[in-house]
């Protein structure tokens, strides 16, 4: 690997890294492989990994040199978060088995595997054609008596409609959610997510989709689903939209929530908005600092030089005075 592709790996390695470290998170070859923002094989990855003085890989997980104690914290957690996995893909199916709702997808910190078991549980939902917003509202009950009985956070903060995949927001931290994302019901429509939003991959080139067999609406689902499809419930869908737009505007909505006919978003908090700063923020850092390391070793030493320079002064001169001295005393 010529000098320039192994500064390039690195620099990739480095920034994939940096996005994990946001959340103390050390990934495993695997995860680091996928997060990746180049086409790589993952034997060249371990391989560089192996080789490189900035980054170890211990029991699996990889981290930079000076982010060691990462992979510790990881090790200790890992308990927690398999446990929170578990039951945030028990709860998702749970969700799925609603009329209306096409698919759930366990996102955030838990799917991630960096749960510390106390997180909230983020879901991303699909539902049928044109009954976002009444499948919203439906939610909203049906969460509460899940939260009531596991004693856990609920969080469904972003739908789409089944007829509306495809995104309009392209970045970074949207672009990780979706290739981390686990399903956990999935009436078909997890394929459908991904290949309507090829971008994704511009990002995450690496990643494939995951495996998840196909799950089958009841009887009793599929005939509510039918009665959804009257038009009276088309009706009442935009009403229930209309409402909930005049709630969220009491709470000061930013620029990360979206409440329109196809989709909702409710990321009241700005937290994708966050991450990507505070991303962009340590990425400029580590090009300051790799800017001044590299002046530092460039930059002649000055004091050393000026020394020498003296030195040689001094030498030049001597003959001269002994030349003075002699002709004055002679």
């Amino acid at each position: 690997m010529m000098n320039k592709q192994k500064r390039n790996l690195s620099e990739h390695i480095l920034k994939a890294l940096t996005y994990f470290e946001i959340f103390d998170f050390a990934p495993t070859i695997e995860e680091l492989y996928r997060m990746m923002a180049i086409k790589i094989e993952k034997r060249e990855l371990l391989e560089f990994i192996y080789s490189s003085d900035k980054f170890v890989l211990v029991d699996g997980y990889v981290s930079r040199k000076k982010k060691k104690h990462l992979v510790e914290i990881r090790k200790r957690g890992l308990s927690k978060a398999d446990l929170q996995k578990r039951l945030g893909l028990k709860i998702g199916h749970k969700i799925g088995k609603v009329p209306g709702v096409k698919g759930v997808f366990l996102t955030g910190s838990v799917a991630a595997g960096s749960g510390n078991g106390t997180d909230d549980l983020d879901f991303f939902v699909i539902s049928q054609k044109n009954r976002l917003w009444l499948i919203r509202l439906l939610l909203y009950f049906v969460t509460a008596i899940l939260e009531r009985k596991y004693s856990q956070h609920i969080c469904i903060n972003f739908i789409l409609d089944i007829n509306h995949l495809k995104l309009s927001f392209k970045n970074l931290y949207t672009a990780t959610e979706l290739m981390l994302m686990i399903p956990a019901y999935d009436e078909g429509v997890y394929q459908k997510v991904l290949s309507s939003n090829p971008w994704l991959w511009e990002y995450k080139p690496n990643a494939s989709p995951k495996k998840k067999k196909i799950n089958k609406p009841s009887i009793i689902k599929q005939i509510i689903e039918r009665v959804m499809e009257f038009p009276i419930f088309e009706f009442l869908d935009i009403l229930e939209m209309k409402r909930a737009n005049i709630s969220m505007q009491r709470h000061n909505p930013g620029p990360e929530v979206i409440a329109r006919r196809h989709i909702y978003k409710g990321h009241f908090s700005g937290h994708g908005r966050r991450i990507l700063q505070e991303y962009e923020k340590r990425i400029k850092k580590k090009h300051q600092e790799e800017k001044l390391k590299l002046n530092r070793i460039k930059r002649p030493n000055k004091t050393g030089q000026e020394g020498k320079q003296k030195l040689e002064d001094k030498n030049n001169q001597t003959p001269k005075n002994e030349e003075i001295l002699r002709r004055g005393l002679v």
